[in-house]
């Protein structure tokens, strides 16, 4: 007759060690993943866009322009509430085009990388207007988008690009007139 083999018993505290592991590696890969991708930033900018949530859009910048907005209440010398305004009038343009199904997609075209000289002849600007710690900055890059706004039957095709910013590991959209004033063509 063959042997019966016990079933493995697995203690609980093995049991707990391994699923402790498990989420650990999880948590490492999604706080790694989150770093050094211009999604992120680039997704809350034109999520902002879409459904006129300014905080989303502001959220897609450093966060020293944040601190601006609230202390200074002026964005690159624009007063905030006319920002605001024009901000607003934008979204109410794309609704009436649109409708309420208004979308804003993106496709990263090109990417160009900054060589450090010209990283570096930007640090100045950055620690003057918006007080990013020079020490900050890692890297920047102009990317290529196609964008599509599209909604009630109408669509419209853009190429735009922005300056991609990254501060202590993090993508943000470099802060300037464009950016805010000018996000969609």
């Amino acid at each position: 007759m063959p042997a019966i083999k016990k079933p493995v018993k697995l203690e609980r505290s093995v049991i707990i060690r391994l699923i402790i592991i498990s989420v650990s590696i999880f948590l490492l890969i999604s706080f790694i993943s989150s770093f050094g991708n211009i999604d992120r930033p680039l997704n809350m900018y034109y999520r902002g866009i879409q459904k006129n949530e300014i905080n989303d859009f502001i959220n897609a910048f450093p966060p020293q322009v944040e601190k601006i907005f609230i202390d200074k209440s002026v964005i690159d010398n624009i007063p905030y509430e006319d920002f605001k305004t024009k901000f607003d009038q934008d979204y109410a343009n794309n609704y009436n085009i649109y409708g309420e199904r208004f979308r804003v997609r993106y496709t990263v075209k090109v990417k160009e990388y900054w060589s450090k000289e010209e990283i570096n002849a930007q640090k100045n600007n950055l620690y003057d207007i918006w007080r990013i710690p020079k020490s900050s900055v890692k890297d920047i890059i102009t990317v290529n988008l196609q964008i599509v706004l599209r909604g009630s039957g109408n669509e419209q095709s853009y190429t735009m690009t922005h300056d991609m910013i990254k501060i202590y590991g993090k993508w943000y959209v470099y802060p300037d007139y464009d950016a805010f004033m000018n996000p969609i063509p």
